[in-house]
Order: structure tokens, then C-alpha cells, then sequence
């Protein structure tokens, strides 16, 4: 992906790609997911067998409206099919950012010439099955956009007359309403158990004796929710469920699941409201997670503080600063006063179920907010205890104006990660033949010979300040 320049005088974007969709240079270093040693299709970030190859992609004519598809849609290129040397200089030095032998892909052979190749590269794009990628899926959207739009990797273009984050409102002046996808004669009937008709999208609408609380959900700028959805590339990446080779629809195992299965459960909650007058709380949808992992650690764009990678936390920290910013900007009551300032966020929920939860929240979100987190640490004073360099949120980073000025840690510095009666610690999402064996829900209990099982690791190359030493004070 490109970047834009990051000083006054350079107009042109940085980037590995050439005007023709290739990498300019191989053996320039510098390990990036997103670096393509076939052709890179910018508009998806997506690399693909070159052209030239039996199976690579054609794009559309220059010149072609904007979603023009390609002439031929080519294999794909996954993160686990980097070639490790450029094939035109047999004894060149290797690449850094890839392992493949280039004959494997590009040879006789190859994963982008033989019709059945020795080495395979998988289907890594949302939508795409088959040995050879070749069977087109339904792809993951929001409540599927509602019936009403048409998912294209994980945003949501709505059909004439519908609009929002899943495509669930019609507009007043909307002249007729066309049949959804979902509903009974509908052009997609295996979205027919799929779909849910969100209770607040009923006319008339829903009594104003509805169970409480009422939830206000707010449409935001799809940087912060859909667009990563789009830029995440990965289909097992960021989602709670995923459509198999029929369309069906399928339990994901991601580890953080909750965020996509919390967003959508809520906007077809029957607590879901329209109308923020009468709202009692208001939920941020902010998809931290898919942004850390895998957007930022693929591609090199957005940037919401300085343009650099190498600080999750920093990303992490500007990116819950400018949402919560955006929605004050953006939602304004009858008079003119912002929903967050007229109780000071103390209404608002936002998530944040990274790893180390809300410790490097901005103290601008945090303090007033409702967080739901997966951790529940609650000291005052606290520092960083992952091992993971990345998200070490107690480093400190060198001043980089015009984005950050100052010490950035200043942001979050003061407050816990969790707050008792204001913030609430959820579990992690879990598929329901996970409880089935639980005592809780009546199956025998366990018959158990062990106190305690250690699975971690403490090896010599395990941080010690990893997991805050719990496991290192297990082992002695």
C-alpha cells in the first residue's frame, strides 16, 4: 500500500510499487507483509500472480471506471509465497522479506504457471475456496449489509435509498422499497438465517416501552470499523464467522472475535435505537484489534499518530483519541451541544480488548467512558508486561512533529487499566460446543489428580517481566 509523504517538498507517495503493480526494486530490505513479487492490485492491497504468467492477473484497461473487475482475476500470491531471490539473477543476494523458492512459484512448475503446481499458496482473500482460488464466496459483512447493499470485503455499498455502517436505514424519501436479499424471493435466499432485520428499522417504529437500556450506535467514519474490515486482507483475520464453499455460514476461532461479534449483535439488538434523543448509553464501534493485527502489521497506512509501525500502543492510543474526537465533532444535538458533552462520555462504551486491555487508553476516552476489556488490571501505577516489542506501551518514542509532540505516553499516563463499577471485563468469545462440557450448564464434573498446570513457557528466552513473572514464580 502507499503512504503519503511525510515532508512538505515530496508530493509523490512512498512506495515498493511501480506504476506498472510490480516491486521496484527486490532487493531493497525492509520486511513488509504487503511487499509483492507478482502483481500488486493497489486498489485491495492484494498481491496476485504476475502478468506473464499462465495464471496471472490482467487488469482492467487504463482508463476503466473505478471497480472496473480484471480482465482475469489470476492466483493469488499470499504472505506464505515470498519468493527469496528474484529469479532473473540466478546468483543475486536473497530478499529479506521472503523464503519461497522463485521456480516454485514463477518456474514450469510453479504455483502461477502449471495447471496443477507443486507448491500451493492457499486463498487468503476473503470470499475465494477451491484448490486454485477459483470459487467465489459471499464475504463477511456487517449483518451482510442488512439485504440491502452489497458487501465488497467487509464494507458495506449500500443499495438507492439505504445508508449506515450495515446499510439497516432507509432514507424518508426513499420512493419504494426494494426487496432485500434475505426476504423470501430474494436474489440471495442462504442469506435468508443470516440476516436480521434490526428491531429499530421497523415502521412504524418500535414502542417506546421497549426494553431498556436503549443503545446508541454511532455511524463513524468507517476508518475506524468497516475500512479495516477491507484493508485486513486475511479472511480468518478480525471475524467471528466466516462463509465456507456453499455460502454457508460458519464459527471462526479468532482470538479476538468479540470485537466483530459485539458490533454486529448490538446493531441487531433489540436495544438498538435510531434516535440518540432517547438513547441511555452510546457505543463507539472502534476495531482496534483488526488495526493492530493484521493492517498495521501488513501494510503501511493509516497512521493516527506518527507514521511509524514500530508502536502499536502509540497507533493504538491516537486512533481511540481521534474516534472519540470525530464522534464529538460529528454528533451534535438540537442545540449544538455534542452527545459526549452532555454527560462528558460517562454514557459512552467503547472496547478494547487488545491484549493489555485499556492501560494505554487516552485519559480523554478513559476516564469517563465505560471500556470493556478482556483485562482487568486495576493498579494505578503499571507498566507494560508484554514480551511483544511492539506493544511495549512503557517505551518511550522520540518526538515527531507535526503527529506527536512531546512525550505520546503522557496520553494514558494516570489512570488504571480497569475501574471497578464504571468498566466491565468480558470474556472471550467461544463457540457454544465449548460449554458443552462445562458443570455449569449440568454436565459432570471434572475428576481432577492435578492442583495446578503451567501451560507457558519459561524458557531462557521467555522476558522475564512476561506475564508479570506469574509464570517464572510457578516454575520455582
Amino acid at each position: 500500500m502507499r503512504t503519503p509523504a511525510l515532508d512538505g517538498e515530496n508530493t509523490e507517495p512512498v512506495s515498493h510499487v511501480g506504476p506498472d503493480g510490480r516491486d521496484r526494486n527486490w532487493s531493497v530490505p525492509g520486511w513488509t507483509a504487503s511487499r509483492c513479487a507478482g502483481y500488486c492490485d493497489e486498489d485491495l492491497a492484494m498481491c496476485y500472480c504476475p502478468p506473464g504468467t499462465k495464471y496471472g492477473r490482467e487488469p482492467a484497461p487504463p482508463g476503466s471506471p473505478p471497480g472496473t473487475p480484471p480482465v482475469k482475476v489470476g492466483r493469488p500470491l499470499g504472505d506464505s509465497c515470498k519468493p527469496n531471490r528474484d529469479p532473473a539473477l540466478k546468483s543475486g543476494p536473497r530478499t529479506e522479506w521472503g523464503g519461497v523458492d522463485p521456480d516454485s512459484l514463477f518456474g514450469p512448475e510453479g504455483w502461477c504457471n502449471a495447471e496443477h503446481p507443486r507448491h500451493h499458496c492457499g486463498c487468503i482473500l476473503d470470499g475465494t475456496y477451491g484448490h486454485f482460488c477459483e470459487v467465489q464466496s459471499e464475504v463477511f459483512c456487517f449483518n451482510q449489509c442488512s439485504g440491502h447493499g452489497d458487501c465488497h470485503l467487509g464494507f458495506c455499498r449500500c443499495h438507492e435509498g439505504w445508508y449506515g455502517m450495515d446499510c439497516s436505514r432507509q432514507r424518508a424519501s426513499a420512493k419504494t422499497r426494494e426487496k432485500g436479499y434475505h426476504e423470501p424471493g430474494g436474489a440471495r435466499p442462504y442469506l435468508e438465517h443470516i440476516v436480521v432485520d434490526p428491531p429499530a428499522a421497523k415502521d412504524p417504529p418500535p414502542s417506546p416501552t421497549r426494553r431498556r437500556p436503549l443503545i446508541y450506535v454511532y455511524d463513524t467514519d468507517p476508518l475506524f470499523n468497516s475500512k479495516m474490515m477491507q484493508y485486513r486482507i486475511a479472511k480468518s483475520s478480525c471475524v467471528y464467522r466466516l462463509f465456507g464453499y456453499a455460502n454457508e455460514s460458519n464459527f471462526n476461532s479468532y482470538v479476538y472475535s468479540l470485537e466483530s461479534y459485539f458490533i454486529e449483535q448490538l446493531s441487531i439488538s433489540q436495544h438498538r435505537t435510531y434516535d440518540p434523543e432517547e438513547a441511555d448509553f452510546f457505543f463507539v464501534p472502534v476495531q482496534l484489534t483488526c488495526y493492530l493485527w493484521p493492517v498495521l502489521g501488513w501494510a503501511d497506512h493509516p497512521w493516527f499518530g506518527m507514521p511509524a509501525a514500530h508502536s502499536r500502543a502509540q497507533q493504538g492510543t491516537y486512533m481511540y483519541l481521534k474516534a472519540k474526537r470525530w464522534v464529538q465533532q460529528h454528533y451534535l444535538d438540537s442545540s449544538g451541544k455534542s452527545y459526549w458533552d452532555r454527560r462528558s462520555g460517562k454514557d459512552h462504551i467503547f472496547m478494547m480488548l487488545n491484549d493489555e486491555g485499556a492501560c494505554w487508553m487516552p485519559q480523554e476516552v478513559y476516564n469517563t467512558s465505560i471500556v470493556l476489556t478482556h483485562w482487568g488490571r486495576m493498579d494505578n501505577v503499571h507498566v507494560c508486561g508484554s514480551a511483544w516489542g511492539y506493544d511495549n506501551y512503557s517505551a518511550p518514542l522520540d518526538t515527531w512533529k507535526p503527529y506527536v509532540d512531546g512525550d505520546w505516553r503522557k496520553q494514558y499516563d494516570g489512570h488504571p487499566c480497569y475501574t471497578p463499577g464504571k468498566d466491565l471485563v468480558v470474556p472471550s468469545l467461544k463457540p457454544p460446543s465449548h460449554y458443552a462440557s462445562s458443570p455449569l450448564l449440568g454436565a459432570p464434573p471434572f475428576e481432577r489428580d492435578i492442583l495446578l498446570y503451567l501451560r507457558g513457557d519459561t524458557g531462557p528466552y521467555r522476558a522475564h517481566w512476561y506475564s508479570r513473572g506469574i509464570r517464572q514464580r510457578l516454575a520455582k
